[in-house]
């Protein structure tokens, strides 16, 4: 009896010994893996310190980028600007160079209007890779005491006046723009108010011909003022005495508008005066144009 159990007992240890152990280890992986090869930034150079920069509405601003090679250096590389904003002169100050070096995007504003312009920077290599970036130029409105303290400086003394009507010159001449800092209007001393151009030989009517003059009840300078934002000028409606050529003195109604045109170097203000003569009411219209120095 003893034998049978132990054949028995050998008989089951050989079958579980047969049986197949199952493994732990993994399969391999057999997924195919994508890789993105568009994000790969395969560019042989690169422009760094660059960057959104802020320049006044009117006035200049720059911005210092470095040009640098990915690996080693000596490429050349040639660097243009396009769509720029209006109302701005936009250089660079070494267009072309070997990599690695520095340049300077400066911007000469013209009453640039105030937020976000895209500057579009094209860059191209010797090895004929043509890489773009683009950068956000960000105008800032100038205070007004900033817009007068520039303007004034420009300004030259020469005005000519035009009749609007007849476009034809009425005056000629030189005189001080003044300024008053404390509240930065500008005055217009010895303004043409009326003119009559008929010579005095054939009409008594041209001793008619008026220039503002200070009194003591009224005063002889026409103020005006200008948006630092656009450059646009106004002469609110003001009353100013005026003396004729035969010291006869009458008081005018005055206002008017303009612009400062920097790209033109000038400055122009269309105004229209009245006043009463023998109960009539007469009213004429003028254009004074002015220069500004040239500071580009």
């Amino acid at each position: 009896m003893k034998k049978i159990l132990v054949t028995l007992c050998l008989v089951v240890l050989f079958l579980g010994s047969c049986q197949k152990k199952q493994s732990t280890i993994l399969p391999p992986v057999t997924d195919t893996v994508y890789i993105d090869t568009t994000s790969i930034d395969t560019r042989s150079v690169i422009i760094s310190e660059l960057r959104d920069f802020s320049v006044p509405s009117w006035g200049t601003g720059s911005l210092t980028i470095a040009i640098k090679p990915k690996t080693g250096s000596g490429q050349k590389v040639d660097l243009s600007l396009s769509e720029p904003p209006a109302k701005a002169n936009i250089k660079l100050s070494s267009a072309s160079g070997f990599a690695p070096y520095n340049t300077d995007i400066i911007v000469e504003s013209f009453f640039l209007k105030p937020g976000p312009h895209p500057l579009k920077i094209t860059c191209k290599t010797s090895n004929k890779e043509v890489i773009e970036y683009t950068v956000n130029i960000v105008s800032d409105t100038i205070t007004d005491s900033a817009c007068y303290d520039r303007f004034y400086s420009l300004i030259e003394k020469t005005i000519i006046v035009t009749d609007v009507l007849t476009e034809s010159v009425v005056n000629h001449y030189t005189t001080n723009i003044t300024i008053r800092y404390y509240s930065y209007p500008y005055y217009i001393p010895e303004l043409s108010l009326y003119i009559n151009s008929i010579p005095l030989s054939l009409s008594s009517n041209a001793a008619k011909s008026y220039t503002s003059v200070n009194s003591s009840s009224l005063p002889g300078e026409v103020q005006f003022k200008i948006n630092p934002g656009t450059g646009a000028i106004t002469i609110d409606e003001q009353t100013v005495r005026g003396r004729s050529v035969t010291s006869d003195y009458k008081d005018f109604k005055i206002k008017g508008t303009g612009q400062v045109d920097l790209l033109k170097n000038s400055y122009n203000i269309t105004y229209t005066t009245t006043y009463v003569d023998s109960g009539n009411t007469v009213t004429t219209s003028y254009r004074l144009e002015g220069t500004l120095r040239n500071e580009h």
